[in-house]
């Protein structure tokens, strides 16, 4: 299951960092709204292995960290402490849909992500 999920996402090439970490970026932003940041971390990390990545790759294993925990801001549904959140606004009389967030959560994850990737390549 995990060699066909992983055909549908960005390609890695452990050749080329900058286009991998694009790659992961992308991954974790994508399937952080599908399965939550957490379970696509899980996912991703055998993903990354089969591609040879391993313990000295330090970037490409700070980009997977550094995606899936910012990816979370992008939806409701990004980080499972989102819906707590709103939860508990929800009972103080305040409500947060889904859009409504979205327009936030948008520009902030583009913006958090691009400064990732940017600290990460300036730093390879």
């Amino acid at each position: 299951m995990i060699a066909q999920l992983s055909s549908y996402l960005p390609p890695l090439d452990k050749g080329n960092l900058n286009t991998s970490l694009l790659g992961i970026l992308a991954a974790s932003v994508l399937l952080s709204q599908l399965l939550s940041n957490v379970p696509m971390v899980a996912l991703y990390i055998p993903i990354m292995k089969a591609t040879g990545y391993d313990q000295l790759d330090k970037y490409a294993w700070v980009a997977l960290a550094g995606g899936s925990t910012l990816a979370g801001n992008l939806t409701l549904i990004g980080a499972a402490s989102n819906l707590i959140i709103v939860e508990e606004a929800e009972n103080r009389g305040h409500t947060l849909g889904f859009f409504e967030f979205f327009k936030i959560g948008l520009p902030v994850t583009i913006l958090n992500i691009d400064i990732l990737y940017f600290s990460l390549t300036i730093f390879t």
